[in-house]
Formats: structure tokens, sequence, C-alpha cells
């Protein structure tokens, strides 16, 4: 899928009635998404529809604002498996609502310029596990983990397993967690 350089969303799993469930998405290249938003995927609703057990794997997103934005308190059980996310300009992901698994996905530049926030977990977000992930960076950057919330308001379970991640950059938050919850 190229975005030609207009594009402000590669591809939207989302619904305005009903719901989208079991959705696979699997083997794609998504680039060149510079308009706006900028999203290599969109994954919810903003009138929070059902969106669950939808499946991403072995998607190269290369050229956008982030690889995925994901919002919806029904957006539930998405998995992102094997993604390779290159050279976005805004961050790699803001799940903004619901649930997600990351797993074994690589998250390469960009390596000039500046990102405030590689990774936004905002603290409505029910659970997060992120498995395995491998990052490198040689932008400036000011958060690896940027997890905002309201002071004395609960907060879903972030699990993060087994990744690694690696910058050049001294002086930054790895994990910027300004949320209450476990």
């Amino acid at each position: 899928i190229n975005g030609s350089g207009s594009a402000g969303v590669g591809i939207a799993n989302t619904s305005v009635t009903g719901s989208s469930q079991e959705n696979k998405f699997e083997n794609l290249q998504i680039s060149n998404i510079t308009g706006t938003p900028g999203w290599g995927l969109y994954v919810g609703s903003p009138t929070n529809r059902e969106i669950d057990t939808a499946t991403y794997r072995n998607v190269t997103v290369a050229g956008a604002a982030l690889c995925w934005y994901q919002e919806g308190v029904a957006t539930e059980a998405i998995l992102y498996e094997k993604m390779n996310c290159q050279e976005t300009t805004s961050g790699y992901y803001d799940v903004e609502g619901g649930d997600f698994i990351t797993q074994d996905n690589a998250y390469l530049g960009p390596n000039t310029g500046s990102v405030t926030n590689l990774y936004t977990i905002a603290n409505v977000v029910d659970y997060a596990m992120i498995i395995n992930d491998h990052l490198e960076i040689g932008a400036t950057i000011t958060n690896v983990f940027n997890l905002p919330g309201v002071v004395n308001t609960g907060a879903g379970n972030i699990h993060i397993i087994n990744g690694e991640y690696s910058t050049s950059q001294t002086g930054l938050a790895w994990v910027n967690y300004t949320q209450n919850g476990q």
C-alpha cells in the first residue's frame, strides 16, 4: 500500500455501525503515509464500536508519522506480531483505548530529527503486553515509553517482557510513568 505522500491512513480497521471482528492483515507493506494524521494503521472506533480479535502479522510500515494508532474502549484482543516499523516521524504507536499485545516487533529509526514519545499508552488501556520487541533509534527522543494518565485514577496492566531497546542518546526518560495502576 503506497500512500504516495498524501494518504493520511494506510489501513483503517474500524466500524461506524455494528462491529468488526476476527480480521487478519498479513504480509503487507505500507509506505509513504505522510498526509494527516499519518497513521500506517488505524485500529478502533472514535464512537467506541466493537473492534476485536484483529491480528496484524508481518506488516511493514515505512514512512509514516506513526506505525499505528488505536482507540476505543471496545477495541479488544488486538495482536501486533512481527511488525517492522521504520522511519516514523512522531513515534511508533499511540494506544488511547482498549487492549493489545505486541510480540517480536522491530522498530528502526528515525535516525535524524527528534521524536517526543516512541510508545504512548493511555491510562484507560485495559492491558498491554509488550513481548520480545526490538528498538534501534538514532534520533533525539524525550521518552521511550510514555504512560500519561490522570492522577488518582486507576489504570490497566502494562507488561514489558524480554524487550531489547537501544539508543546512543543519554539523558532521556526510558519510562515516563505518570499514571496510577499496576
